[in-house]
């Protein structure tokens, strides 16, 4: 009786997790599918999505389906030139040595919004948006812009 009610406790907890890995993978193929590649970069649908509701939400448009049709093109015309332009940081090895810049423009668009960097993330965070990429973008310009100041300088 006790080795019945073992193997019928081990079957159990098998299909539970048999079940919870399935919806783990489906979550995580709906927010990582790929949609384009760029080089050797990737873009996800995530990062599709993530970016269209940026442009939205710093435009300060409402986030709604005929708006997200409108902006599709642009957001991954966007990610495409950031895909290119960090390809060619990272063959660079471009670094940037201090954050001034970029702190620098994150605090102005905290000011539009009434806060500080950190109340930015927050904001960024209560409208399901990802502020790590959206910081990511912004630093990757200011590498983008040494690169090219450091090659036609001369």
């Amino acid at each position: 009786m006790l080795k019945q009610k073992t193997s019928f406790l081990f079957v159990l907890t098998l299909i539970v997790l048999t079940f919870l890995i399935q919806i783990s993978n489906s979550l995580s193929s709906t927010k990582n599918e790929i949609i384009a590649r760029v080089e050797n970069q990737i873009i996800t649908s995530y990062e599709m999505k993530n970016k269209i509701r940026t442009i939205l939400f710093l435009s300060n448009q409402e986030i709604n389906q005929n708006n997200i049709n409108l902006i599709k093109n642009q957001a991954l015309q966007q990610l495409i030139i950031y895909k290119l332009k960090k390809n060619s940081v990272i063959k660079s090895n471009i670094k940037i040595s201090n954050n001034v810049q970029l702190n620098k423009y994150l605090e102005n668009i905290s000011e539009r919004f009434n806060t500080d960097i950190n109340g930015l993330e927050k904001i960024f965070d209560n409208n399901n948006l990802d502020y790590i990429i959206y910081k990511d973008e912004i630093e990757n310009d200011f590498k983008w812009k040494k690169l090219i100041f450091k090659k036609f300088n001369k």
